[in-house]
């Protein structure tokens, strides 16, 4: 099992900020290596879900 992670410092927790951190850090490493992301498991914090 692999097991990644990532770190980025955001002054605030927003959709916004959530994406950026997917763009910026999470997927283009397995872009890099050919593999797609099917699915993405959040905690559902307050950065992920619209209010």
């Amino acid at each position: 099992m692999l097991e990644v992670a990532t770190v980025k410092l955001y002054d605030r927790k927003i959709a916004l900020v959530a994406a950026d951190m997917l763009n910026d850090r999470v997927i283009p490493p397995y872009e890099s290596y050919g593999i797609p992301l099917m699915r993405i498991l959040t905690d559902r914090g307050t950065s992920i879900l619209r209010r």
